[in-house]
């Protein structure tokens, strides 16, 4: 979504917005997303990292049983490497 500009971080917190309707387990990687969790009233129940590294290295700290995740985003942000370690 960096090819929006201007309207890039209204987009990234509609996103949120949504995601948030649906459920309040919300892992956020990318500095847009990281950036539209601090503005969102809940953030202190999001988890953002800056890059797929980070996230990754988390989840070998924090595994996670009994779970589905769903991963979406762009090949900037490297997230095609997270079924790896998850």
């Amino acid at each position: 979504m960096r090819e929006l500009g201007e309207i890039s971080a209204d987009e990234h917190d509609r996103i949120l917005d949504k995601a948030l309707a649906i459920t309040g387990d919300i892992v956020l990687v990318g500095k847009e997303f990281a950036a539209a969790a601090k503005r969102s009233k809940v953030a202190k129940d999001i988890l953002a990292f800056d890059s797929a590294e980070d996230l990754a290295g988390w989840y070998k700290n924090n595994p996670v049983e009994n779970r589905v995740i769903l991963i979406k985003g762009s090949h900037s942000i490297r997230l095609e490497t997270l079924p790896a370690v998850l």
